[in-house]
């Protein structure tokens, strides 16, 4: 097949339904891990809250809803949430109770809807304090009249005295409503709970993405009204981003990772196998062919030498979707594309460098030497992984080296040799043609 024919340059993730078979197509033995941490939910019988930790891209998502289906499969009462599609909801509590509601039958749904409009009543955001506060700048221009309020008070008069105790009297009746609400919402979910064999999970997805506000105040609520025997949390997020959200709402000097170890009992990282159980080929060139074939390409060698690209530099799987794209862009030949396989590494994993190599730049092209070098000293089966990286290293000398003319008519030689397929004069020439090939802007 030849890639100057029409391919996109993005396709979508593949959905995953809740009637999907739990762990189908299961390059990196995450069943397994299920497993485990099933046996983990089943070992907390005072409930609790389970966060997999992992960056952007690299199969959180898909594991959380394959092992939701393989739980739901097994008998389990379990709800599955995408935070991020639902942050522009206000309170996040009710978005919890609603998604929890969902399968419940008509007696059960009624009563945890009733105790649950209960809670978000006294979550509503005008509390007296605020209200107070309101009153004190429209009238004595001051922010905080809580803070001062015997003085501010006494110079507002009698009439904002009688208004402010009366504010004062409605806070602390809703406050005793609140306390009635909440107890009444544990009550009714701890029912649910206890009336069933099994802990009910609920998952929560791409909480990293949520607005930072929405994000905290979600795993408060957690805290908060959720925390209760046989009720179970998992949280798929990448901690680093999770902990500057914290910081953004409560400030840079606030112990982030300390203030989410509050909240989550176990945070476990989702490892990543670079091979395939079993048969030591790269799950990276597996998941790469797979990609390549929703893309409608078929082209083999690009597949096994961008997964094993992929291994060493550390890619992500969304990483190694990216590399399709741009391969797909490039409409390079077939035959041709697994040149492609480095410029394209460097340009996802390195793009400051990617671009410094386009310019030409000394520095950004001994660099790649060096980054290639280091590459080849990672072994792979007992043996160095070449991937062609003398060739590489070679072109990348013409401008590493530009000074030397002697090298430089070495390396055009060399290329004349190694590159004939291409008929370009120089190694200079070639360079440019991959790494333009990969970056639309140089077409």
């Amino acid at each position: 097949m030849n890639q100057t024919s029409k391919t996109p340059l993005y396709v979508p993730p593949v959905s995953i339904s809740t009637d999907d078979p739990a762990f189908h197509g299961d390059l990196f033995n995450r069943e397994n891990l299920a497993k485990r941490l099933t046996d983990c939910i089943d070992r907390l019988p005072s409930g609790g809250v389970i966060a997999i930790d992992a960056p952007w891209g690299e199969g959180k998502s898909w594991f959380g809803q394959h092992w939701h289906n393989k739980l739901k499969a097994d008998g389990y009462r379990t709800a599955f949430i995408n935070a991020f599609e639902r942050d522009y909801v206000e309170e996040p509590f009710v978005m919890l109770v609603s998604e929890l509601m969902d399968g419940l039958n008509i007696s059960e749904k009624s009563k945890l809807k009733a105790s649950g409009v209960a809670v978000a009543k006294a979550l509503a955001p005008l509390a007296a304090k605020s209200a107070i506060n309101a009153l004190a700048q429209l009238v004595t221009g001051t922010t905080n009249l809580s803070e001062k309020i015997d003085d501010q008070l006494e110079k507002a008069g009698h009439a904002i005295a009688a208004g402010a105790e009366k504010l004062l009297s409605k806070q602390i009746e809703d406050y005793e409503k609140s306390k009635v609400a909440v107890a009444g919402f544990r009550k009714t979910l701890g029912e649910l709970a206890a009336a069933e064999d099994k802990p009910i999970v609920i998952f929560v997805d791409e909480l990293d993405r949520c607005k930072p506000e929405f994000a905290v105040k979600l795993i408060e609520r957690i805290n908060h009204f959720f925390e209760m025997p046989k009720v179970v949390f998992v949280l798929l997020l990448n901690r680093d981003q999770l902990c500057k959200a914290i910081k953004g709402v409560y400030g840079g000097e606030i112990d982030a990772d300390r203030y989410l170890s509050k909240f989550i009992h176990l945070i476990l990282a989702l490892p990543k196998s670079h091979e395939m159980p079993h048969t030591g080929r790269s799950a990276n060139v597996v998941y790469c062919q797979d990609v390549m074939k929703r893309f409608g390409l078929s082209h083999l060698d690009f597949a096994e030498d961008m997964g094993a690209w992929a291994n060493l530099s550390g890619m992500s799987l969304r990483d190694v979707e990216r590399s399709v794209g741009l391969l797909s862009l490039s409409q390079i030949d077939n035959e041709n594309a697994v040149w492609l396989c480095w410029p394209i590494v460097l340009k996802v994993t390195q793009p400051a460098i990617f671009a410094g190599v386009l310019k030409k730049e000394r520095l950004a092209n001994q660099s790649c030497i060096e980054m290639i070098e280091r590459y080849e000293r990672v072994r792979s089966g007992g043996k160095y992984i070449e991937l062609f990286t003398d060739a590489w290293k070679n072109l990348h000398s013409v401008h590493a080296r530009g000074d030397d003319q002697d090298h430089v008519m070495k390396m055009n030689e060399f290329a004349a040799k190694k590159f004939t397929n291409f008929r370009r004069s120089s190694a200079e020439n070639l360079l440019s043609y991959f790494f333009g090939a990969v970056d639309i802007f140089t077409k």
